[in-house]
């Protein structure tokens, strides 16, 4: 069922500026050649991990692509981003330039695109002109556990054009599982469309939410299907506060547990 929120409004979020993320923390510059086809590579995909204890961003020259992992023959079990348990916080900083994932298979990773295990720390995805996360993985990966998996809290912040699609998790939040808290704000497009979670929150499932839109935003086609599942769209985890919406044009009392 088509959810069209134009102008939902959960709170506001303050706008993380570059001299706030980038700090005493580890950086590393992101650009075309960091983009990956296992359809044409003639080698791995290899992931990049974060263990810095005062953080890590990764500074967006170029717009990155990242898809079709593993290679055909090949197994990925990391998250493509991993930040490690002892990790301080995690932030892709976009620059204006886009960033894709696009089937990709991990099998049991938490998270095949992003997977953070640092708990209490944040990972933020800002200033994209487009952040798309399509069959990262696929409803056919049958362990699949969602395109991104966090202990912490994650933030998407300040871009263009979002589009998360057809993504699938046989536990929690389809699309996005989040431990802590979820702030997504500011985001011109935002797009939650054919995900799907075995249990909680076809799209998303986290503890607390905070969702400001910055344009139009549509959540569609998100399911929880088996019997145990619970918010097709979004589910709050129990011990969570249900979030208060605000200006909601129309909304199925199944989207949201």
């Amino acid at each position: 069922m088509k959810i069209p929120l134009r102008f939902l409004l959960i709170s506001l979020v303050p706008t993380l500026s570059m001299s706030n993320l980038l700090g005493a923390a580890t950086t590393e510059e992101l650009s075309a050649s960091n983009s990956f086809d296992g359809t044409t590579s003639t080698t791995s995909f290899s992931s990049k991990t974060s263990s810095a204890t005062d953080g890590t961003n990764y500074v967006f020259k170029d717009s990155v692509v990242i898809e079709n992992v593993p290679k055909t023959g090949e197994t990925q079990s990391t998250s493509c981003f991993k930040n490690e348990a002892a990790a301080g916080d995690l932030n892709f900083l976009g620059g204006g330039f886009s960033f894709t994932f696009s089937n990709i298979d991990a099998t049991t990773a938490s998270g095949a695109a992003i997977g953070s295990e640092a708990a209490n720390k944040t990972v933020t995805l800002s200033g994209f002109s487009a952040l798309s996360f399509l069959k990262s993985p696929a409803s056919t990966v049958t362990n699949g556990l969602g395109a991104i998996n966090v202990k912490g809290n994650l933030s998407l912040l300040d871009n263009d054009k979002v589009l998360i699609q057809d993504n699938f998790s046989t536990g929690d939040g389809g699309a996005i599982n989040c431990a802590d808290s979820l702030k997504i704000a500011n985001n011109k497009s935002l797009s939650f469309i054919g995900n799907s979670s075995s249990t909680s929150g076809g799209a998303i499932h986290t503890k607390n939410l905070t969702l400001s839109s910055g344009g139009e935003t549509l959540f569609q086609g998100n399911t929880a299907p088996t019997a145990a599942g619970k918010g097709g769209a979004i589910a709050i985890a129990d011990s969570g506060p249900y979030p208060f919406l605000e200006t909601v044009a129309t909304l199925s009392l199944k989207a949201i547990r």
